[in-house]
């Protein structure tokens, strides 16, 4: 019974790793679109990417991305938090989220999400001070303070 078992746990890994394999070449088949500014297209495949695999974050996160380019960062935001609900120590979803609150220029929301994500990960101090997603509020106290204090 126990080698069942076991031969069965390396089955669904082989096929899991399959699948995340296949997921992640179509990613990369999209985000190579997106450099392109192929977007309208890039739209589709990552709704499909996440049609599929609606418990897996590339889709939201890739989505998000395209939409935070095209300016449409309400569309962004829901993105990008549909990453922290379905992986919420993903550190690039806090991240992506205080991105776009900063384009928003909503500096409360951006601090508190950066901080979030560097909690995570110390990192995204670093990222935050060349990322030109957060000039709207690098000159803001609140903002300098969090990068200061690491």
């Amino acid at each position: 019974m126990m080698k069942v078992l076991k031969i069965v746990v390396l089955i669904i890994f082989i096929g899991l790793g399959c699948f995340l394999f296949a997921l992640n070449k179509e990613v990369q088949i999209t985000y190579n679109k997106f450099q392109q500014d192929k977007y309208d297209e890039v739209v589709s495949e990552y709704k499909k990417i996440i049609e599929t695999s609606p418990n897996i974050v590339y889709g939201y996160s890739g989505l998000g991305e395209v939409y935070k380019e095209r300016g449409k960062l309400d569309d962004a935001l829901a993105e990008f938090k549909k990453v922290i609900e379905i992986e919420p120590k993903n550190g690039w979803g806090y991240y992506s989220v205080s991105c776009v609150y900063s384009l928003k220029k909503e500096t409360k929301q951006a601090v508190e999400f950066l901080q979030k994500a560097v909690d995570l990960n110390e990192s995204f101090i670093e990222y935050s001070r060349g990322d030109p997603d957060f000039d709207n509020i690098r000159h803001t106290p609140e903002f300098q303070q969090l990068v200061d204090s690491y």
